[in-house]
């Protein structure tokens, strides 16, 4: 085993810590934010909210409390409580095992704070993918290690005083530890490539700004831009890009229309790739 590849197992044991305190600490982020910020007077009643806003979308802002909301390609969220989100991608489970956590610790007007964990194990997909022909991104003959993946962020979202515009900066941190030995994985497979890269080196780190703005109570345009660093190619970096346009007729239903775009540096060079985005969503 290349031990180079290794974490120190304290940072290894701080990173899985984050990922369970996002899952249990939902009674703790409800009581921190009712002491530390009453809700404010300019805040839209939750009568007179509009439908979009009843939709995740992926700022510090968890969704409502009990709700519950998917996608074709998104995960399944489930409002625990209003400060905490839970979430899974039910589809792959059966080949990628994965849970993930938003806790939003401060909600004061129109600034809120939240971090974002997700606990993965990544190994039974590699080896699914592992083959000839058709849906074969590596070596039939790879020997993929077992690992978990660890990722991390912090988010902060300022929203306008009516809640028509969102805005959130985040920053976090992927890492991948082997728990066995195994071949190196390099997965440079367009929108892959980038996800999968801690498996390989230390670990990589992002950070991105994203923006939701209603066009009208049942139309949303978000757009959203994030750099990765891959230490594992020598000034190894990621850019995505994307933008969407959301129709929510109700809060039950929804469609989105975008496209994606990664351009970065690949271990064979630097490479740029489009594609376009669809979704069917419903919620509950």
């Amino acid at each position: 085993m290349n031990r180079a590849n290794l974490l120190p197992r304290w940072l290894v044991g701080l990173l899985l810590s984050l990922c369970i305190v996002g899952v249990v600490s939902a009674a703790h982020a409800d009581e921190f934010t009712s002491e530390q910020a009453p809700a404010p007077a300019a805040a839209v009643p939750a009568a007179e909210a509009p439908t979009a806003r009843a939709w995740s979308d992926g700022s510090a802002i968890p969704v409502p409390a009990g709700r519950v909301d998917f996608g074709l390609f998104q995960p399944l969220r489930w409002g625990v409580s209003e400060d905490v989100e839970l979430a899974a991608q039910p589809l792959l489970e059966p080949i990628f095992p994965n849970v993930e956590a938003r806790v939003r610790w401060l909600h004061r007007g129109a600034f809120s704070i939240a971090t974002w964990h997700r606990l993965t194990y990544p190994t039974r997909l590699l080896q699914t993918v592992s083959r000839e022909g058709t849906l074969g991104l590596l070596p039939a003959n790879t020997n993929v290690p077992i690992a978990l993946g660890l990722d991390t962020s912090f988010l902060v979202t300022v929203a306008s005083a009516a809640d028509r515009t969102r805005g959130t900066f985040e920053v976090g941190v992927s890492l991948m530890p082997r728990l066995s030995a195994g071949d190196p994985v390099v997965l440079d497979f367009p929108f892959l490539y980038s996800r999968f890269a801690a498996l390989s080196t230390s670990g990589t780190t992002y950070a991105g700004l994203a923006g939701t703005t209603l066009l009208s109570d049942k139309f949303t345009l978000a757009a959203d831009a994030r750099v990765t660093l891959i230490p594992v190619v020598s000034r190894g970096w990621m850019l995505e890009q994307g933008a969407s346009i959301t129709w929510t007729p109700s809060a039950h239903f929804g469609l989105s229309l975008g496209y994606r775009v990664a351009h970065g540096r690949y271990p064979v060079g630097v490479r740029t790739h489009l594609m376009p985005t669809l979704d069917v969503m419903f919620g509950f």
